[in-house]
């Protein structure tokens, strides 16, 4: 006969803490609200769900059902932060099979960049070099031009919320799936009658997760423990996911969860490795390498609408655990002052990403901090700061705010601001500068097309790509700024007297001025 948790239990669990409607005294044991994803990207808000079309079949499942409301059945959009706490609502209250909502082999989705941003721009006569020299004709590579166009022709979207969405695309799944995988282990803790543990004891959900016969999956650990206190809450879950290629993917996960005076008051710390393949980067070798993707993501609430997020991932060379790979700060967080070091074989060789967020996890306004870097040889990260008034959340189609671009510090500093833009990166010529001006975006979410949109006319982003953003004709500069591989643009399109870019103004900074709109920068 099965044993069934007890209400408290189930309580204790949080998942009567997954409704936001109030502000109730007690623990939680897992972060309610707690998700992962860029503020501009929106998916139909009942996507990717495989529902159990049963009635419940356990008492966890009902009680959730009359305490923890679902999700609607909605064909509108909402941004999928909010899309992914609605599902790992879904697994917690157990209205969905894990099956449905884990899927591994989302951990190895990439970063990417939107058709908008940054082309392979051909070009022919750059007037920052001679005739003759190796570079006077050719092509820009792709990532170094920021937003070109003001609208992504793939999406539908503005330029900067396409760009935020496909530069985050990776870090969201990974997170996502982290946050999807343990609460699936909440979900089997109760269909195999595995008790929760007391304060100072530990559950192993192992074989419980096993059962459940995920495709390609198998799971090494799965365990929930709780400290004598009765207040942090630790999960690990180790498994090994074998795609269709055959390649046997490691992948770790912890959460450290610290309960705080109410369901709406927590703080934790998510840390995974994923390990995969890559051809390219600083990693040594040729061909496919094995490389790892770390990441952490600290979170800290503090009531129902004050939520602040900082996480950080980098691409690690070779197969291993964050624990042998990585180096970490004093709070837990991944450094990204631990670069490649040939001679120990550890620290991040590519592709270091940081993101902060400080906002409303009701409504989605708040302020957001995203940079990158390619390389750890690289002198600049590439920066998008975004403020939001709002957006597309359940019961809610609305919002506006702005985006700024450019280029920063390194991604290992202190503090990371943007500084100014590069205009020509690759240096043809011999010669880059870092122009004091940024790129402005305006963003509205329309809620008819479902898109975010740019009011017309309400940007700073035009400029020529040369080393000083302008080029005033004559002699014979030509490049595809409408990106459509013919040579049909009128001097109107390649000349630039002056670049359209932000400048400080009246401000001593361009951070100065962006925050002046309002925008307050983040921990990142």
């Amino acid at each position: 006969m099965k044993k069934w948790m007890s209400v408290a239990a189930i309580s204790a669990l949080g998942l009567m803490a997954c409704n936001d409607g109030s502000d109730s005294t007690g623990s939680a044991g897992f972060p309610s609200s707690l998700a992962l994803g860029s503020p501009t990207d929106v998916v139909t808000e009942g996507a990717a769900v495989a529902l159990n079309g049963a009635p419940p079949a356990s008492l966890l499942a009902w009680l959730g059902e009359l305490l923890v409301p679902k999700a609607h059945a909605a064909s509108g959009k909402v941004a999928r932060y909010t899309w992914a706490t609605l599902k790992i609502n879904e697994l917690l209250n157990g209205s969905v099979l894990p099956a449905g909502v884990f899927v591994p082999q989302k951990f190895l989705v990439q970063e990417s960049d939107a058709q908008c941003f940054g082309p392979n721009l051909q070009y022919t006569a750059h007037p920052d070099t001679t005739s003759g020299s190796s570079n006077y004709n050719g092509q820009m590579p792709a990532g170094d031009l920021g937003i070109w166009l003001e609208g992504d022709t793939a999406t539908g979207h503005a330029c900067a919320a396409a760009q935020l969405t496909a530069r985050m695309e990776g870090v969201s799944w990974r997170g996502n799936m982290a946050l999807m995988g343990l609460a699936a282990m909440v979900g089997e803790m109760n269909r195999s009658g595995v008790a929760i543990p007391a304060a100072g004891s530990r559950a192993d959900v192992t074989v419980a997760m096993n059962a459940m016969g995920l495709t390609d999956v198998t799971f090494n650990q799965a365990t929930l423990s709780l400290d004598a206190s009765g207040t942090v809450w630790t999960y690990v879950m180790d498994f090994v996911y074998t795609d269709s290629g055959g390649k046997a993917h490691g992948i770790i996960v912890k959460l450290e969860h610290v309960t705080g005076a109410t369901s709406s008051q927590y703080q934790g710390l998510l840390t995974y490795a994923v390990q995969d393949q890559f051809n390219g980067g600083n990693c040594p070798g040729t061909g496919l390498r094995d490389v790892t993707t770390i990441g952490t993501l600290k979170y800290t609430r503090n009531g129902l609408s004050d939520m602040r997020l900082s996480h950080r991932s980098g691409r690690y060379c070779g197969n291993g655990s964050y624990t042998t790979l990585a180096g970490f700060q004093s709070d837990g967080q991944l450094d990204p002052a631990d670069t490649w070091n040939l001679g120990t074989a550890t620290g991040w060789a590519d592709s270091f990403s940081r993101f902060g967020a400080d906002y409303d996890p009701t409504t989605l306004a708040g302020s957001y901090f995203y940079g990158w870097q390619a390389g750890y040889m690289d002198s600049h990260s590439r920066v998008f700061e975004v403020r939001l008034d709002g957006g597309p959340v359940s019961g809610n189609s609305s919002g506006a705010g702005e985006a700024w671009y450019g280029y920063g510090d390194s991604i290992d500093s202190a503090t990371i601001s943007i500084q100014g833009f590069f205009c020509n990166w690759t240096a043809i010529g011999g010669t880059k500068t870092l122009q004091p001006m940024a790129q402005r975006q305006a963003l509205v979410y329309d809620s008819v097309t479902e898109k975010w949109t740019q009011p017309t006319g309400d940007s700073d982003i035009l400029y020529a790509p040369t080393d000083s953003c302008t080029y005033a004709g004559g002699g014979g500069f030509w490049y595809d700024r409408n990106l459509n591989g013919l040579v049909d643009e009128g001097a109107s399109d390649i000349d630039v007297a002056a670049a359209d870019l932000m400048d400080k103004g009246s401000y001593a900074s361009l951070e100065a001025r962006i925050q002046a709109t309002g925008y307050s920068k983040p921990a990142f």
